[in-house]
Parts: structure tokens; C-alpha cells; sequence
């Protein structure tokens, strides 16, 4: 059961994660429009950092390498989510910005039941291991 939902979350993180960076890159450009460079930049290395962890992921060689992206894919998320809220406290958010942190929120949500999975069954090997 866990196994299968790891997998449906997985397939959901990549597609979830491709959406985000196309929206990303689309608000990207209309920061560009506004000569807004340095946090345009850098929401968008966070962002597409986000998809290329999670296609990391899934090609995975161990458990261990698996883990370290989804872990390094979250410290992205929540980089980028640091950045999107910086451009709500400079600018008023529309549609397009509020998709954005919505899809975020999900993707965010997925890499920390990843994580939190990934805890219980840890904790249940060390429990084995001690009989």
C-alpha cells in the first residue's frame, strides 16, 4: 500500500514539478519586463532546481540516493517559496503568481510525505535490527 501511493506521489511530483518550472519560467519573463533581475533569477534557479531533483530521484540507484534528492528538491521547494513570497510582500500578486504558490504548496506537501515515509521506515529497520 505505501509502496503503491510512494509511486502514484513520485509520478505526481514529476508531473506537478514540470507544470511549476513552465509556470515559473512564464513568470520569469513578466519579472524580466518589470527589470526585476536578481529575484527573477533566483526564484528561477530554485524553481527548475525543484524538477531536476525529482527527475533525480526517480533515477535513483539506493534508497540513500533517492532520499538525498527528495530532500534537496524540498530545500529547494521551500527556497523557492521564500521567493515567491518576497515578490507578494513587492508586488500585488495576481492569478498567474497565486497559481504559482498553489502548486508549490502541493509539491511541497508530496516531497514531505517522501520524507516522512522515509522516517517511519527507517525507524522500523533500527527497531529489526535490535531483536
Amino acid at each position: 500500500m505505501i509502496i503503491s501511493r510512494t509511486i502514484h506521489l513520485n509520478r505526481r511530483l514529476v508531473s506537478k514539478s514540470f507544470e511549476f518550472s513552465l509556470a515559473t519560467l512564464e513568470l520569469y519573463i513578466k519579472l524580466l519586463k518589470r527589470n526585476e533581475l536578481e529575484l527573477s533569477q533566483k526564484l528561477l534557479l530554485s524553481s527548475t532546481a525543484i524538477r531536476g531533483y525529482a527527475e533525480r530521484a526517480l533515477a535513483a540507484i539506493s534508497k540513500q540516493d533517492f532520499m538525498s534528492n527528495v530532500s534537496l528538491g524540498l530545500k529547494e521547494a521551500v527556497e523557492a517559496r521564500y521567493w515567491l513570497k518576497m515578490m507578494q510582500m513587492k508586488y500585488i500578486i495576481n492569478n498567474d503568481e497565486e497559481e504559482c504558490i498553489e502548486q508549490l504548496n502541493e509539491i511541497i506537501n508530496i516531497l514531505n510525505y517522501l520524507m516522512q515515509e522515509n522516517n517511519k521506515y527507517k525507524i522500523n529497520l533500527n527497531l529489526q535490527n535490535l531483536n
